[in-house]
């Protein structure tokens, strides 16, 4: 545990660190998931152990270090499991209660989309609340429209729809699921949140951008502010994060930064450094097992009787 607590550790700061964008921050995702995975495929492979770094010997203080470590991280697990299944519930109750578009708002929404009628009644309904679009982690992905949407402006409509679309296309909604569970079981570590709430901006700033195409960024922006104070957001986890203040301004001063068209790709070097960091940890992890195993037979031994009785 202590292994792969300092492994994640590594891998997450240098997410951070070398700012690679959303996809990098997966890719970051991605390897810690896959540690052990990665460690045993090594194990497999039959590469020699790691060099054994000064202070770094098993101790039978630092095993016993791990079953409290292991107490408190199933309680906050637990806590954070019961609050996952309610919100679940609450999306549940969205989709439910959502129903299908009339035809002349699906033909409408497809002209703005350029999409076919069908791909617009598969991903978009219409809630029964009044808020924001959002993007609910379905199969297919389904776009949440509000009650009072035909009352919107039709430059805000056209906007909110190029926006969530975005969202669909790159499958934002169901990375941000995933997310949501790396920061559930890694709920006490900072940098896994950091990450998550890194990965949201970087998903608005772009789905932003979509939205704005080449108008003018500036009426997007006074959309954005009205929005935020006069609709509420509609309350479900696994959704996008709300705007905050702070997220909403960076928001808004991300639309008059000059943003390359390839904002969103991660250079192959930041690529290569997160993967060559995630096989040193693995690597290192294979001395850890090897230590914890010869920890685990010495104790036997020593626990054992010397002369047992005959039976």
């Amino acid at each position: 545990m202590l292994w792969f607590l300092t492994a994640s550790t590594v891998i997450l700061a240098a997410a951070l660190v070398l700012r690679g964008r959303r996809r990098g921050l997966e890719m970051a995702v991605v390897l810690v998931v896959f540690l052990p995975v990665l460690r045993w495929s090594l194990e497999r492979a039959g590469l020699p152990l790691a060099p054994a770094l000064p202070g770094t010997a098993a101790t039978a203080e630092a095993s016993a270090l791990t079953t409290p470590l292991a107490v408190i991280w199933s309680v906050g697990f637990f806590i954070g499991l019961v609050r996952l299944a309610r919100q679940l519930l609450g999306l549940v109750r969205l989709s439910r209660s959502s129903r299908a578009l009339r035809r002349d708002a699906a033909s409408r929404i497809a002209a703005a989309l350029n999409l076919p009628p069908a791909a617009v009644r598969r991903h978009f309904r219409r809630s029964d609340q009044s808020g924001t679009p959002m993007v609910l982690p379905l199969s297919p992905a389904l776009v949440l429209l509000p009650a009072d949407w035909d009352r919107w402006p039709l430059r805000l409509q056209i906007s909110a729809l190029r926006h969530e679309w975005h969202h669909v296309r790159n499958g934002d909604a169901y990375w941000h699921a995933l997310l949501h569970l790396f920061c559930l079981a890694l709920w006490f570590h900072p940098l896994a949140w950091c990450l998550a709430a890194r990965w949201a901006d970087e998903c608005e700033a772009a789905a932003d951008r979509a939205a704005v195409g080449r108008e003018n960024p500036a009426e997007y922006a006074s959309d954005l502010l009205s929005l935020t104070f006069t609709a509420p957001r509609l309350a479900v986890a696994l959704g996008f994060l709300g705007s905050r203040q702070g997220r909403l301004s960076r928001r808004i001063e991300g639309l008059f930064r000059p943003s390359p068209d390839s904002r969103d790709q991660v250079p192959k070097t930041t690529l290569l450094l997160l993967i060559v960091l995630a096989v040193g940890c693995a690597w290192t992890g294979m001395r850890q097992l090897a230590k914890a195993e010869l920890l685990q037979e010495a104790e036997v031994r020593l626990s054992a009787e010397a002369f047992p009785e005959d039976s």
